[in-house]
C-alpha cells in the first residue's frame, strides 16, 4: 500500500527576481469612524405639584434624573419652584454605544422634601417622584426641542400631570480617515 497523503513532488530550485517598475502600490482607505453623543439641556418642569392641595407649602425643591439606560443616571442639582423649577444653563453630554439600540430618554422629575413631612406625606426618604416621561430619541445629526408629558403615579394611579421643557440633539463625531498603503 502506498501512502499518497506524505508524498512531496521535488521542485526545482527557482530565482526569485523582482522587477521594482512591475510593483503595484495600492492604497486601502479604511472608512472613517464615529461617535455619537447625545446633547441634553433641561429648560424647566411646570405644573408638578398643585399648590391648592398643600396652601401652605411655599416652594419646594426639585431635579430632574435622566438615562438612556439602566446602567447610568444622570441628574440636574435641585433648583427651587413651586410649581414651576427652571434649570438655568444645564446641559449634559451623554456618549451613545453606536452598536447598542438606543431609542429613549427616560425622565423622572424628582421632588424633595422633608422626610414624613405634611408637604411629602407620600415620602420615605424625602424624595419623591413627581413625573415620568419617556421620550424618544432625534435621528443622528438631528435636533429637537419641546414640552414633554409627565405621567405621575400615586398610590397605584397613574394619571398625566405636568410638562418637562428640554432640548435633545444627536451629534455624530468623526475621528479622522486613515489611508494605508499595501505593496
Amino acid at each position: 500500500m502506498v501512502d499518497t497523503h506524505n508524498h512531496q513532488v521535488p521542485r526545482k530550485k527557482m530565482d526569485l527576481i523582482i522587477d521594482q517598475d512591475k510593483i503595484e502600490k495600492k492604497e486601502i482607505i479604511i472608512p472613517k469612524d464615529y461617535q455619537i453623543d447625545l446633547h441634553i439641556q433641561i429648560h424647566f418642569a411646570e405644573g408638578l405639584d398643585n399648590p391648592n392641595i398643600y396652601p401652605d407649602v411655599k416652594s419646594r425643591f426639585y431635579k430632574v434624573v435622566f438615562s438612556v439606560n439602566s446602567e447610568n443616571e444622570y441628574e440636574t442639582p435641585y433648583e427651587i419652584g413651586l410649581p414651576n423649577p427652571i434649570w438655568i444653563n444645564q446641559k449634559y453630554r451623554i456618549r451613545l454605544n453606536k452598536f447598542m439600540d438606543i431609542r429613549f430618554l427616560y425622565v423622572e422629575v424628582v421632588r424633595c422634601g422633608v422626610s414624613g413631612s405634611e408637604s411629602d406625606p407620600e415620602s420615605s426618604n424625602g424624595r419623591s417622584v413627581v413625573g415620568r416621561a419617556r421620550i424618544p430619541l432625534p435621528k443622528v445629526t438631528r435636533k429637537k426641542s419641546g414640552r414633554y408629558g409627565l405621567v405621575r403615579c400615586f398610590y397605584g394611579e397613574c394619571k398625566a400631570e405636568g410638562h418637562v421643557g428640554l432640548t435633545l440633539e444627536m451629534k455624530k463625531i468623526v475621528k479622522k480617515e486613515r489611508n494605508y498603503y499595501i505593496f
